[in-house]
Formats: C-alpha cells, structure tokens, sequence
C-alpha cells in the first residue's frame, strides 16, 4: 500500500473518530425533554446564539433580529466579544451577552427566554450549543436540521444548497408565522465613528470615492499586487476619482500602490462608515459584501469557487445578493486568477 492510500485511509479514520466522538457528547447533553408543545406569544423575550460567527454571519442575522424587533419582540444577542459591535449599538436588540466560555453565564442576570434561536446545523460547537441552551434554559429552543435531538423543541427542515443563507433566517420568520416580515439588514454606527470618519473624508479632493479592500479571511480569497496595482492606475486615470484601501494595518503595509491613500481604521466600524460614503466598493471578502448591502452600495465583489459542508456553493450562498452588486467569479479557485481584462470589465460597467 502506497504512502498516499495510508494517508487517505487515516484522514477518513479520523473523520469517523470526530463524528463517533460528536454523537457520543450530543447523546450525553440531550438530556431536556420538553414537557409543553412549543407556544409563540405576540412578545416575546427571544435570544439568538451568535457564537462563533463572523462579522459577515452577523451582519447577515441583523436581517432577523430586524424583522423580529420589528414585530415587537425583545431581542438578546449572545455572541463573542469580536462580534459584539454588530449589536450593541443597535437600537433593535435589548441587550447582549458577552459569550467565550460557558462560565460567562454565571455572570449573567437570570432572565427568563421564551424563545431560542439556533440558527445553525449540527457541527463540531454542538455540544457548546447544548450546553448553553441547558444554562439558559428557554421555553422553546428552535433550530434547523436536528430533529434527532431532545434538547430542541421545534427543528425546522432545511435543504437549499442554492439558496443565499438569508432564506435559512427566512424559513425561522416563515416558522413563526411571520411570512411577510419586511427583510433588511441593519448596522449602527455611532455618532463619534462617524465624525471622525468624516473628518478623514473631508481631506479628500471633492469627487467620486472608491474604497478598495483588497484582503480577506483567506489567502486564496486575497487580491493581488498586480491586481490592486493595475484597477488603482485604471481609476487613477480620472481625476475625479479617489482610492482609498481599507484593511488591518498588517494587511495595509502590504500595498505599495502609490495611486492610493490607505485609511488605516481603528476598528471595523470605521471602515463601514467610509463605506457608508462611498460610491462604489471592491471586496473579496464577504464581510465587506454584506457591509454594502446593508448601505445599498455600488459593488464589485470577488469570489473564488468554494464549495463547502453538503454542496454548498459559497459564491451563492455567501453571495452578495442585491442588485447594484457586481459578482466577479474565479475562474480557479482563487481569487487572484481574476485578469485584469475581467476587473477592467466590470469598472466599465459601473460607470468608470
């Protein structure tokens, strides 16, 4: 047998061992049995785990927390400390949950959820699931695709590999009867991120703005040098026109276009108020891309063709999904194997 087969054979062993140890733990913590079917009042106290997600996955749940609010409920968000921005500002959620381990519940006041939203499948978190549900104790815990548990009173049946991940929060609105809940995603910026933005937008010549974020969460999802040099000098061509980079500032020191100016950000949402005044937006990364639909803004966005979990096709299901986005697909499977003529293309049918 060939190195390679051995190689095979122990990451399909170990794929077995993962999920064998995943059924085990699940069985142990499904211990809840529901005593009452699941009752939905005209106000509720619901609370939505956010846990390990994204800025993107976050900014994409504001589209239920929005249309939940906006049918009277009282919102909780419970999510890491490097999402919590998304929420703590908004004037749709009542309070957030600060969540890294399952001690920070302790620390919480006791409040009684008559609603539990688990927007997730099952995987490796799981069992942190579980178990903060088992902490939080909810009336009703709703989730999609895990009928098989105890722990969850309601399971709703979703399949749609094709399908933009909204329609996984539409399907929980559709659940709770609300079919024609009005679906928009939602960020607040305070009042001092915006000033001081303004003040960095107010040096800049009067004119057309383009914001470039040329990085993302993955190598393979990354502009180029080339890339980045040959739209900069593309746009630099009108003098009207300004490019401005956003990013980390690691990711910032990597750009030595000099057609640019380089808005080093202090946080995400600085960048977003930059975005909220731009007239056109590049990205290829999808946090971005959900940022711009948020704002409605002019997009041209970048994806490479992942597929991922049960034949889910990132560019769809992550997709930009409004209509003044421009989606640019990798004819590999990343991002910089986008030519020039095809981003040059997309500039022309923008406007520039």
């Amino acid at each position: 047998m060939t190195l390679q087969k051995l190689r095979k054979l122990n990451r399909k062993k170990n794929i077995f061992l993962k999920k064998v140890k995943l059924d085990a733990q699940l069985l142990f913590l499904d211990k809840i049995k529901r005593r009452e079917p699941a009752q939905f009042s005209e106000k509720m106290n619901i609370v939505m785990l956010c846990n390990a997600f994204g800025i993107g996955d976050a900014i994409v749940m504001s589209g239920l927390v929005n249309a939940l609010h906006q049918q009277g409920h009282n919102i909780t968000m419970l999510c890491e400390k490097r999402t919590a921005f998304i929420f703590e500002h908004s004037p749709l959620v009542d309070s957030v949950i600060i969540f890294e381990k399952i001690s920070d519940l302790k620390k919480v006041p006791v409040k009684s959820y008559d609603l539990l939203i688990d927007i997730n499948d099952k995987n490796h978190l799981s069992p942190l699931r579980f178990k903060i549900i088992k902490s939080l104790n909810p009336k009703t815990a709703l989730t999609l695709n895990q009928k098989q548990y105890k722990i969850y009173d309601i399971s709703i049946d979703y399949h749609q590999p094709h399908k933009h991940t909204s329609w996984r929060h539409r399907a929980v609105l559709n659940t709770l009867g609300y079919t024609d809940a009005v679906w928009k995603y939602a960020l607040t910026i305070p009042a001092d991120i915006e000033a001081s933005t303004a003040q960095f937008l107010s040096t800049l010549s009067p004119g057309k703005l383009v914001v470039i974020n040329p990085y993302s969460t993955e190598q393979a999802r990354d502009m180029s040098p080339a890339q980045l040099a040959e739209i900069t000098d593309y746009l630099a061509k009108d003098a009207k026109n300004t490019v401005v980079y956003i990013g980390t500032p690691a990711q910032l020191a990597k750009i030595d276009t000099a057609s640019g100016i380089k808005f080093s950000s202090p946080s995400f949402l600085h960048a977003a108020a930059l975005i909220k005044a731009a007239d056109l937006v590049i990205s290829p990364d999808t946090s971005v891309v959900h940022l711009c639909k948020v704002y409605n803004k002019n997009l041209i966005c970048l994806y490479n063709n992942k597929v991922y979990g049960q034949g889910y096709q990132n560019n769809i299901v992550w997709g930009p999904d409004y209509d003044k986005a421009i989606q640019i697909l990798s004819p590999g499977k990343r991002v910089d194997q986008i030519t020039t003529e095809t981003l040059i293309a997309a500039l022309e049918k923008s406007g520039y």
